[in-house]
């Protein structure tokens, strides 16, 4: 079937396999268990190319900056604008995708009752994930003391949060953020760049790779199960010089 189906379809035969289990009353042991999440990594993976994944840019620190410059002439109040950055320094320093965090599924949106923000430290109680598709997961992010901190940026779109019910982040409409919001933002502040929402994930992984953090912890921390997160530990020209220094002298 992988070679056959597109990774999509494939998921749509099983949700209708998990409704007629649910309407049957059957054993859903098999969706519980682990097995269907490591089963439909493996046929991602199978279908996607190197060429592809090489085509995802990262959004380097500087650019960061760009984007942080950039909301204040995005035509947004203030309080969207602080919803959004923090928003952004959370998807940078937690390694996050944005389905993990933006509204797709009231089943399976961050909601306030899921961030837990202290003076240094944020802790997030994940109730779906990519990764693990049928598990909770916690991911604890610590500050930075920085222009980025996403703890400072949190703090502050805590204090301006519209007292709602439901996804975390919303905008001062009430209407909850969404996936496609994100990405229209990163291509407004950064036109001509090759780059989404999921640019904010590869980032730290390259970043964390320039600076010398071992493969082991680099996976961990982005939650990788497979060895994909090595496409997005780029080398940069300062680091290429010593190598190729070694290999002359090797």
């Amino acid at each position: 079937m992988a070679s056959k189906c597109r990774l999509a379809t494939i998921k749509v035969y099983l949700h209708g396999l998990r409704h007629y289990i649910v309407v049957n009353h059957l054993s859903l042991s098999p969706f519980q268990d682990g097995r269907l999440d490591l089963l439909l990594q493996g046929i991602a993976r199978n279908q996607c190319t190197s060429s592809q994944v090489e085509e995802r840019r990262a959004v380097p620190m500087q650019h960061l900056r760009v984007i942080q410059g950039f909301l204040p002439h995005s035509g947004l109040s203030p309080a969207d604008q602080a919803m959004l950055w923090s928003a952004i320094t959370l998807t940078y320093y937690a390694f996050l995708r944005v389905s993990e965090y933006a509204f797709t599924d009231p089943q399976k949106m961050l909601t306030r009752e899921r961030v837990c923000i202290r003076e240094n430290a944020v802790r997030l109680a994940v109730s779906f994930s990519k990764t693990f598709a049928t598990r909770r997961w916690e991911k604890p992010v610590g500050a930075t003391n920085n222009y980025t901190c996403p703890v400072a940026a949190l703090g502050k779109y805590a204090q301006l949060r519209p007292h709602v019910a439901g996804a975390y982040f919303r905008y001062q409409s009430r209407q909850p953020l969404r996936p496609s919001d994100m990405n229209d933002l990163l291509r407004r502040a950064l036109p001509g760049q090759k780059i989404s929402s999921h640019s904010l994930r590869i980032a730290p992984a390259t970043a964390a790779g320039r600076n010398g953090l071992p493969p082991s912890v680099i996976q961990r921390a982005g939650r990788w199960r497979s060895n994909a997160y090595l496409w997005y530990i780029r080398l940069s020209e300062a680091n290429m010089e010593p190598i190729a220094k070694a290999l002359a002298t090797a």
